[in-house]
């Protein structure tokens, strides 16, 4: 700690851990049914992961992620959706992918991942309240800017994966880039998958040379409080 954070400090009604600390209830004037929801300090605890994407390799095999994209690809695809549309901020081709005979096998591999990884975060969770998402990104095609957990059926997704299924050799570009963390480079291995916050700013840069392939899913619970 600092000096001046230490002359700061001798102000507030602090801990060892959180040397500044001045609750909302010391400075709130006018009561109010919200500060039932305060929480003292000694509640206060840290998760230094709770907004860092993690790369899980290997989650499915190169013959795996062919088999994937065999299955998903026959489906009818749309264009890449927004909540609030924005011309030319995302352009690809995606279809729902619901838990059947041939897919649900997906489900089940992408959820055993979650439960295990959920020890890290440490968030409430449910699961799926949206299908699976399979995404083709062609030459050209992006996604700018943005984040998963917003407004309408989106506000209580908590967790978002994005699984690779096209091999980093078959395509150039199409990087996947966090705010601030940029690109983890292992997230372009085949099959692995990036976990992550839904709530961290994300983007796909430009594919420059071939196809990416890509499975999407969001992990929703009770919405952040």
């Amino acid at each position: 700690m600092s000096a001046a954070t230490k002359r700061l400090a001798q102000a507030s009604p602090g801990s060892d851990r959180f040397p500044f600390a001045i609750g909302l209830p010391d400075l709130v004037t006018e009561a109010t049914v919200a500060m039932k929801r305060f929480q003292p300090l000694a509640n206060i605890a840290s998760n230094e992961l709770v907004v860092t994407p993690q790369v899980m390799l290997g989650l499915f095999s190169p013959v795996e992620c062919a088999r994937i994209i065999a299955a998903c690809g026959s489906h009818p695809t749309h264009a890449g959706q927004l909540v609030q549309e924005r011309e030319n901020y995302r352009k690809a081709r995606a279809a729902w992918i619901a838990p059947d005979g041939d897919t649900r096998w997906i489900y089940e591999r992408i959820a055993t991942m979650i439960a295990k990884l959920n020890g890290w975060y440490r968030y409430e969770l449910f699961g799926f309240l949206e299908p699976l998402h399979f995404i083709r990104y062609d030459e050209g095609g992006k996604f700018d800017w943005h984040l998963d957990c917003g407004g309408d059926r989106t506000c209580t997704r908590k967790l978002s994966v994005t699984v690779q299924l096209t091999s980093p050799e078959d395509y150039s570009g199409g990087g996947l880039e966090f705010c601030p963390q940029g690109e983890l480079h292992r997230s372009r291995y085949h099959g692995a998958a990036t976990v992550f916050p839904s709530m961290l700013a994300h983007r796909v840069t430009p594919v420059e040379r071939g196809v990416r392939h890509s499975i999407v899913a969001w992990i929703h619970g009770p919405s952040f409080r």
